[in-house]
């Protein structure tokens, strides 16, 4: 598996998804519930791929940036 990851204390994962038109294959929220004992500790916005069995996590890897390639503008909008 790789991942990219966007996190911060507090901010809109819809919002994140809307900008890069890109839908995550998973979102958190700051203070979710893990369990009993454990809560999130910051907000996420995550784009990765499916566990595949590979001996080169460029394959993965490749996914990914190919996916965020033409998104450098809009990610860096998102962090400021």
């Amino acid at each position: 598996m790789a991942y990219f990851c966007l996190f911060g204390d507090e901010f809109d994962p819809n919002h994140v998804t809307s900008i890069l038109k890109i839908e995550p294959t998973n979102t958190a929220y700051k203070g979710d519930i893990i369990n009993e004992k454990l809560r999130v500790k910051e907000t996420s916005w995550t784009l990765g791929t499916e566990y595949e069995e590979s001996l080169d996590v460029n394959h993965q890897l490749r996914k990914v940036v190919d996916t965020l390639r033409n998104k450098v503008k809009e990610i860096n909008s998102i962090r400021i």
